[in-house]
Parts: C-alpha cells; sequence; structure tokens
C-alpha cells in the first residue's frame, strides 16, 4: 500500500484459542532475539526501541484488534477480505475441517482469499472454494449463498461481530467488481425477463428468475438445488450435454423440449448462456421460452364422434406400456446422473486428500533435510573444536 500511495482503511483482526498468545500480541513488545530475522528496514520502519527490545509501532497497533477465539464455537468475523488460518486444519479430523472452512466461506466477502497451510486443503467443503494459487495454497471464495454456516454458540458478553447475512446492496458495494448477478440482470432485461436460472459448473442453481414451475419440479424426500435433479423426465442428459458444449464453446446453446400434460404439448426453447465475467469458475444463465402449445384435439373438437375420440383398448394398452417403459428409462437416467455425480465428488475428495498427503510427506522431507543440514553443521562445530583443542594441546 505504501509503495502505491494508496490510503485504504486497513482492520486487522487477531484471533488465537490461547489467552497468553492474545497477551502477548496486544503488547507488540519483542526481544531482540525474537527480530533476529527482521531486517534493519522493517525495523526502523515499522519499531521503535523499548525495554531492552523492540515494539511494533502504535499507528500500527491501533489497525488491529485481538480476541480469544474458538473457530469451532464462536461466531465467525464477517465481511473479511482476507483469512489466513495455516497449520491448523492438519490437527482436525474431516468434520470438524467443514465446520471451520464453512464459517471462513461465510466470513469472506465476495471474491475473498483464503491463506492456509502447505499442507492444508479445501477438499472436505469443494463447492465453496477455488484454488488460485496451488503453491502457496491460495484460494477465493465461490459465488454462491451462506447457507453453509455452521452451528455456533454464543459467547456472553462477546466483542466479537455476530454474523448477518449482507443485503444485495451492500454486497453490490462490497465487490468493486461488475459481478454475476450484474451481468444477469443486463442479459435478462435485453431479452425480455424469461424465466431462467443462474447455474454454476457444477449445475448448482445460484438463482432463480421468474417463474419456472412449468419447467423445474422439485423432488420428494432430500431438499436439492442441483438443476439435474429438479429438472423436467427426459430433460437431464439433454441439459448436462447444452452446459458441457456452452463451457467448452464459450458461446450459448440453445436446445428444444417437449413435456406433455393432460390436454396440452409444451414446447420450450432452452438457451445455456456462459458468463464471461467470472473471476474463478464458469457460471451459465439457462432461460426458459416457450415457444407454442398444442391443444388436444379430444378437447379441442368437442363434435367429434366418441369414436375418433377413444382409442382402441390395445392402443391403450400399448401406450400404457410405452409411457411405463419412457418412465423406467428417465428413472434409470437419473439413477445413473446421480451416481456419477456422486463418483465424481469422491474422486474429487480422494484426490483432494491424496495432495494433501502428498505435500505432507513433501513438508516431512524438507523438516528432514533441514535437519540434517544442521546436524552437518552441528557436525562440522564439533570437529573445528576438536581441531582447536587439538592444535592447543600441541
Amino acid at each position: 500500500m505504501g509503495n502505491k500511495s494508496l490510503s485504504i482503511p486497513l482492520q486487522i483482526f487477531g484471533t488465537d484459542l490461547a489467552e497468553v498468545a492474545i497477551a502477548k500480541a496486544r503488547r507488540g513488545l519483542y526481544t531482540k532475539g525474537d527480530v533476529a530475522g527482521v531486517s534493519p528496514q522493517r525495523l526502523e520502519r515499522y519499531f521503535i526501541q523499548a525495554n531492552g527490545g523492540y515494539q511494533i509501532r502504535k499507528d500500527i497497533r491501533d489497525t488491529c484488534v485481538f480476541s480469544v477465539h474458538n473457530l469451532l464455537k464462536d461466531p465467525p468475523f464477517s465481511r473479511i477480505d482476507i483469512v489466513t488460518c495455516c497449520n491448523v486444519l492438519i490437527y482436525m479430523d474431516m468434520s470438524l475441517q467443514h465446520r471451520i472452512l464453512s464459517g471462513f466461506h461465510y466470513s469472506l466477502t465476495p471474491e475473498g482469499v483464503l491463506i492456509l497451510g502447505k499442507s492444508e486443503s479445501v477438499g472436505v467443503t469443494p463447492r465453496l472454494f477455488t484454488q488460485i494459487d496451488k503453491k502457496s495454497k491460495i484460494f477465493t471464495k465461490k459465488a454462491g449463498s451462506n447457507k453453509v454456516l455452521p452451528p455456533v454458540t454464543p459467547r456472553g458478553g462477546s466483542a466479537v461481530d455476530i454474523p448477518r447475512t449482507p443485503s444485495i446492496r451492500e454486497t453490490a458495494v462490497l465487490s468493486p467488481k461488475i459481478g454475476i448477478q450484474d451481468e444477469t440482470d443486463a442479459i435478462l432485461v435485453g431479452r425480455f425477463a424469461p424465466a431462467s436460472v443462474l447455474v454454476s459448473v457444477v449445475y448448482e442453481i445460484l438463482q432463480f428468475r421468474g417463474d419456472t414451475r412449468n419447467y423445474l419440479q422439485l423432488p420428494t424426500g432430500k431438499a436439492t438445488f442441483n438443476l439435474l435433479k429438479i429438472a423436467r423426465e427426459g430433460w437431464v442428459s439433454e441439459l448436462r450435454g447444452a452446459i458441457q458444449k456452452a463451457k467448452r464453446t464459450g458461446v450459448s446453446v440453445k436446445k428444444e423440449f417437449t413435456h406433455q400434460t393432460e390436454t396440452h404439448t409444451h414446447t420450450v426453447l432452452i438457451e445455456v448462456i456462459p458468463l464471461k465475467r467470472t473471476s474463478t469458475e464458469p457460471h451459465f444463465l439457462v432461460t426458459f421460452h416457450p415457444i407454442q402449445e398444442k391443444v388436444d384435439i379430444a378437447q379441442a373438437s368437442p363434435r367429434m364422434s366418441a369414436q375418433s375420440r377413444r382409442p382402441s383398448k390395445t392402443e391403450s394398452r400399448r401406450n400404457t406400456e410405452l409411457l411405463k417403459e419412457l418412465a423406467t428409462v428417465h428413472d434409470k437416467e437419473r439413477t445413473l446422473a446421480e451416481e456419477q455425480e456422486a463418483a465424481v465428488e469422491e474422486l474429487q475428495s480422494a484426490n483432494e486428500e491424496i495432495l494433501s498427503s502428498n505435500e505432507e510427506l513433501q513438508s516431512i522431507n524438507e523438516e528432514l533435510e533441514t535437519s540434517s543440514e544442521e546436524l552437518e553443521s552441528t557436525n562440522e562445530e564439533l570437529h573445528t573444536i576438536k581441531s582447536l583443542r587439538h592444535a592447543m594441546s600441541n
């Protein structure tokens, strides 16, 4: 900030579980041994000499707020731009990691950044963060709601910022760049606002626009916002293919679908539009354009004879069998899609764990190399001392 002559208001929150650590951080007082690795330029710029050591300047201490904070129990802070939490998650099991990462996701502003330790990852919450720097373990928050906020136990009399969901206006102010929602609004206004949904690359619906009841059906059982699980029967594979094609080509993809009711045949043009201003991962706007409705002949022409309106028993039986077969095929298709998604998630999680284990082994290897160098240095010192003693004895 100093090099770029920026005067951005800065607030730093330092938290820890140990009160002793927080008390030391508040003092900002360090011995000469503590700052042995700090350059003279930094010492002169950011510290003052005090009590035989060095203390961080008061104007810097005033920007810092220190608080005892339990990541697993206390409410998370809100509207944070950058969260750093290094070498903490490696001591937690997967359920605790999920709770902590969910809290970080809630705390961060749109496009907020999360920095973890070298041996840590977000593998237990793959839908919450996107990795932007593999080597430095830097992640950014994915677009979406903060519905994943974990349960917390409030502390009495705590000064912690109690979380709340920011309004749309606040979100727009907090995000300095033109975001997904802005581009979505522009597209819908230009197309007279058809019924539509905004979806992520993993088919998760982030936003509903207009009346989508004629095109999407909420399933029974466990609630879901996965587009492929609530789309009408027969549309799943085509929708998946259209989204994948839009992702691959970067241009809009159009598909026509039909669905039959008791009295009408509905034809719908579905358009998948890739959003090009997303900074993390692809997002798509799926719009629904009704084309025509064909009224059933039997209802539209009441004067027709009963014979012309009623199919024969053989035709009725055959139609029933075909409908049953079609329903079975649709069920199998949906089941296969769900199994495929579950397998992909498991593979992704396993891959993250393998990467984490590999990085942990690499970290251990580096520590062993450091220890080996220290042993060599100690051995050389002992050899030097032995030579000196031998010289002195002579």
